[in-house]
């Protein structure tokens, strides 16, 4: 099968948002609140940058890990930036930067996920299953990134408590690259 023509326009869906891109600009991707079920889209093999625009709250602990995945194994240079706050699955995103900027009054939360409880206690088991190995990449990827240990972001997500940091913070440790 031939690859596709990179003169053609490429559709880009992400967060109820559609663009279409042109052949020299970089790749955009917004991301908001993280759904199950929402992909975004961008080659593997360009040599554009991909901007994440990320003002997120979380969301789905899965479609986060998808894209956490897709990012880390993208080609191009990704560059990350917190346009208000990266909480939960935000900042799992926000961590796959290759350069990793953020408003100066940018706000981060960290934590090891949350179980909705209305689910019944059999699907915890499953939910543990299934997220455990998500968590452990992300302190992994933490501890590569930052000043901090495997340890210390561990640490975090047993003592299963919100932990928030400032942009400035995250600067000192190694996280943020850049503050706007």
């Amino acid at each position: 099968m031939e690859e596709k023509n990179r003169e053609t326009p490429t559709l880009i869906r992400s967060d109820k948002t559609e663009q279409i891109k042109k052949k020299d600009e970089p790749w955009k991707i917004n991301i908001g609140e993280i759904k199950p079920n929402e992909f975004y889209y961008f080659p593997d093999n360009s040599k554009q940058k991909i901007y994440v625009n990320i003002n997120s709250t979380g969301g789905c602990l899965e479609t986060t890990a998808y894209l956490m995945y897709r990012l880390l194994s993208a080609k191009p240079r990704v560059i990350t930036e917190n346009m208000g706050q990266c909480l939960s699955g935000g900042f799992f995103v926000f961590i796959c930067g290759d350069e990793r900027i953020s408003f100066k009054h940018g706000l981060f939360l960290f934590h090891g996920g949350a179980h909705n409880g209305y689910r019944p206690v059999s699907a915890l088991k499953d939910y543990l299953d299934k997220t455990t190995p998500i968590i452990d990449f992300t302190c992994r990827r933490l501890a590569k990134i930052s000043t901090k240990s495997f340890s210390y972001w561990n640490h975090i997500v047993q003592s299963d408590k919100d932990v928030f940091f400032t942009a400035q913070e995250l600067k000192k440790i190694g996280i943020v690259t850049k503050i706007w």
